[in-house]
């Protein structure tokens, strides 16, 4: 966990022109605060595959949800009522997880998945994998994670 200052402070001090594209780019972010996060990190590994949610599916949940959020927000934003809403149930076997939209709303507002002039090499799906308390949407760009309960160890 480091601090959005200092990581766009590393960014912009680090000259991307001058790396090798085949060299890795070392940044200072300062010193960790992990103790900052609320609660525990998501685990490392372990997260089991569950489905595979298409981006189409992504954008259109989210417009929708913008929608409602523009008629029904006030000053403090949306209401947590819909940021909270279980809005898809993915189910493998033996694990079930559910989706707020607030992961929705971080994967599109975020960035973290294509817009339509991505290449095609580009995966085109939100991966849906859960692990105890935890739920992870890997996009192309990034993954979200949210825990469906507080971690008080």
């Amino acid at each position: 966990v480091v601090g959005a200052d200092t990581m766009l402070e590393a960014l912009n001090a680090t000259e991307f022109a001058a790396a090798s594209s085949d060299a890795p780019i070392e940044l200072n972010l300062g010193r960790p605060r992990d103790p900052s996060w609320p609660g525990a990190l998501p685990p490392a590994v372990g997260f089991k595959l569950i489905d595979n949610l298409p981006v189409d599916v992504a954008r259109h949940l989210s417009d929708e949800g913008q929608k409602l959020a523009r008629q029904f927000s006030g000053p403090m934003g949306p209401p947590q009522s819909l940021m909270n809403q279980k809005v898809i149930t993915a189910s493998s076997e033996d694990v079930s997880v559910e989706i707020p939209m607030r992961m929705i709303f971080a994967c599109t507002n975020l960035g973290l998945i294509p817009n339509f002039a991505a290449p095609m090499d580009v995966p085109r799906h939100l991966r849906i994998s859960g692990l105890g308390r935890w739920v992870r949407l890997d996009a192309a760009f990034g993954s979200v994670y949210h825990s469906n309960r507080l971690s008080l160890f």
